[in-house]
């Protein structure tokens, strides 16, 4: 990493590039290369500058804390992120639910809570599937209706 940080410096400085400048490149570039909603997700399990306090899981039980992740729209928002750019089945992992739920709802989960662990990843998986077959069902009835216009020969 620290060659490629030295070589963007070099680069920036040559081209006298400010702040604004090389943001709007990498966003033009994120565009470009369908990179933008892969680059937000990824944001978005990083941590804030001004963070809230960190309150264990421990003071919750599975289900309240199952109930809080079903009304963050932050969580729901990095769910539905991932969805669109990762198609795999079960692509959650204990470290990443770990710190999407640090990040998101302030919540430190125990790694060493195996219960409670598999129940999270349980959840985000199963709401990562169910996007992804809304996706495709939404995709496939889209598609139906074209098919169905030239089949009964409607014009337009």
């Amino acid at each position: 990493m620290n060659g490629a940080k030295q070589q963007y410096d070099e680069l920036v400085s040559a081209r006298l590039w400010d702040k604004e400048t090389q943001i709007n490149y990498f966003l033009e570039y994120a565009e470009e290369y369908k990179l933008s909603a892969h680059f937000l997700s990824y944001l978005a399990l990083k941590a804030s500058a001004a963070s809230e306090p960190i309150i264990s899981s421990n003071n919750y039980t599975p289900e309240q804390l199952i109930e809080m992740l079903s009304q963050s729209e932050r969580i729901a928002t990095v769910i539905k992120e991932n969805a669109l750019v990762t198609q795999a089945v079960d692509p959650w992992l204990a470290p990443r639910v770990i710190e999407c739920i640090a990040s998101c709802i302030s919540v430190a989960v125990d790694p060493d809570n195996k219960q409670l662990v598999q129940e999270l990843l349980t959840y985000f998986n199963v709401k990562h599937s169910f996007l992804i077959r809304s996706m495709h069902k939404s995709s496939s009835v889209e598609s139906d209706v074209v098919s169905d216009k030239y089949r009964f020969g409607a014009r337009g």
